[in-house]
């Protein structure tokens, strides 16, 4: 049965879904990311906290050691899109063509100046296991001091 309350709750829900993409968008803006790359790495770390959730307190059996570097991995995995949207920024640019429309006629399109594919060493896919390898060691360190100090 869908009554009143009901009503009520999916309005807050949607005021409440307005005011994050909002935030997200001015956020993303004011550090020079387009919208659709908040959005992934919003999504991404919204996934990431839930899998954490599950991982610690639906009792998985993750050993305690690899905590804090399965952890750093995921995060850095996280804002893969944001470093893929500031590699390209910072990539060489070069003429290419934009199409207009829905077909890829040459009436359709006109030539602009801008980067269209990561060129910078630090953007490339084969740097990104770096990214990886040095937050996940980073994590273990952090689980290192953890079991030393406050366990």
């Amino acid at each position: 049965m869908y009554t009143r309350n009901n009503d009520q709750a999916l309005f807050i829900a949607v005021l409440l879904g307005m005011g994050i993409y909002y935030a997200m968008y001015k956020m993303t803006h004011y550090i020079g990311l387009d919208t659709n790359t908040g959005l992934m790495t919003f999504g991404l770390l919204i996934l990431l906290f839930i899998m954490i959730f599950f991982a610690k307190y639906v009792d998985f059996h993750i050993p305690d050691n690899i905590f804090y570097p399965i952890l750093g991995v995921g995060l850095a995995i996280c804002f893969f899109p944001v470093i893929n949207d500031y590699a390209l920024k910072a990539s060489e640019p070069k003429f290419h063509l934009v199409y207009d429309g829905l077909s890829y006629s040459s009436n359709n399109a006109h030539q602009e100046f801008g980067p269209t594919e990561i060129t910078v060493f630090w953007g490339k896919w084969y740097f990104k296991p770096v990214y990886m390898v040095v937050i996940g060691l980073l994590g273990y360190g952090m689980q290192a001091i953890k079991n030393k100090y406050f366990d």
